[in-house]
């Protein structure tokens, strides 16, 4: 227990400074790259984002980790139960997220943030909420299942990704103009929520694999008994 609490502490400490010293080298480089008039746009739609992406996910990764932790104690049919359900939920905020943002965003950067620019980035970042909702949810599980790989893993090849998309599209992309690079710059983080869910997704497939359960040997029968049962 004590050597799981330990490996487990390691692994998000060097997780989170890999990320941190990832995420100032992105933003250094986006500076350079996008300039001043291309961070300005880039904050001004963060700021929308971020609010649509509290909506989607707003105590979603902490409700899943607290029901899964009481229906895992219960039983494996119980807590698959209980995951799907969860999903379903976090799908669906993502959804009603993704459609709000999307369908403001011409109105939001008009009204709110004062400029048009902002309206396809705003858009295009939309279709990560489902997404990200799904996360929310799986992190959630594997923390109530006391692992942490899947989540620190998902979480590093998102960042890759993400930047690696960027990089590529701000270096050798066809941007006309500072809005279409941001665009592209939004573009890259919805792309990376999708794949970061996708790896939790299959983290979660080798988790609810077949196991063989050992059953009572009813009378007249010899040897064990298995039965197939999946999380």
């Amino acid at each position: 227990m004590g050597q799981s609490y330990l490996k487990n502490a390691a692994l998000l400490t060097g997780a989170d400074v890999l990320l941190r010293l990832a995420g100032m080298g992105l933003r250094i480089y986006l500076a350079n790259a996008l300039g001043g008039e291309g961070m300005g746009l880039y904050q001004l739609v963060l700021a929308v984002y971020a609010l649509f992406v509290t909506l989607a996910t707003a105590g979603v990764s902490v409700a899943a980790t607290r029901l899964m932790a009481e229906e895992l104690a219960r039983g494996r049919a119980q807590a698959r139960g209980m995951l799907v359900r969860l999903a379903g939920t976090g799908l669906l905020l993502g959804a009603a997220a993704m459609a709000a943002q999307y369908g403001l965003a011409g109105a939001a950067a008009r009204w709110w943030l004062g400029d048009v620019r902002a309206a396809g980035a705003l858009r295009v970042s939309a279709f990560g909420m489902p997404w990200m909702a799904l996360s929310a949810v799986l992190r959630g599980f594997f923390i109530a299942r006391r692992r942490v790989e899947p989540n620190v893993l998902s979480q590093l090849v998102e960042q890759s990704v993400r930047i690696g998309i960027i990089w590529y599209a701000l270096e050798w992309g066809n941007a006309p103009d500072v809005s279409a690079r941001c665009t592209a710059v939004l573009a890259a983080t919805a792309v990376s929520e999708a794949v970061s869910a996708c790896i939790l997704l299959l983290f979660y497939r080798g988790e609810a694999g077949l196991v063989l359960l050992t059953i009572s040997r009813p009378p007249g029968t010899k040897g064990k008994l298995y039965a197939p049962f999946c999380l």
